[in-house]
């Protein structure tokens, strides 16, 4: 099975603020490359997948853009050591996540990612950089 990826891509105003954040860095960590908040990740087969593409355009056409606010820089260890920027939770952000949630969730046989991902624990951020050293983090 196939694991794919649901993410809002952000502005190129956002990668260049992004990349003055990395710079004297980027030699020490792997840098994300597009600036986007991942959504929701899911594992399907070819049928399902063009079944939520279907849906996802239905969910995006029905969603006018919106702001997000960017709050603060945040680190967390981990085996991959991520630095990130926060997303402030609005409800247009609230109501587009769960509409992709409730999709998925209705459509995939099991869940891997159900726990990490779901509406209400959810924790959207930015990645700026990972892989990053203990003594930069």
């Amino acid at each position: 099975m196939t694991l794919y990826d649901v993410v809002l891509i952000l502005s190129d105003l956002i990668e260049k603020r992004l990349d003055k954040m990395r710079s004297g860095f980027t030699q020490q960590m792997q840098n994300i490359n597009i600036p986007h908040i991942l959504l929701y990740p899911f594992s399907a087969e070819a049928e399902v997948k063009k079944m939520l593409e279907s849906k996802f355009a239905t969910i995006a056409a029905s969603n006018n853009p919106f702001t997000l606010e960017l709050t603060e820089i945040g680190f967390f260890e981990a085996p991959w050591n991520v630095a990130y920027v926060s997303v402030s939770k609005n409800q247009h952000f609230c109501q587009l996540h769960s509409a992709i949630y409730n999709s998925i969730q209705v459509s995939t046989e099991h869940l891997d990612w159900t726990k990490l991902y779901d509406p209400d624990t959810f924790v959207p951020h930015v990645t700026i950089g990972e892989g990053i050293p203990p003594y930069v983090l």
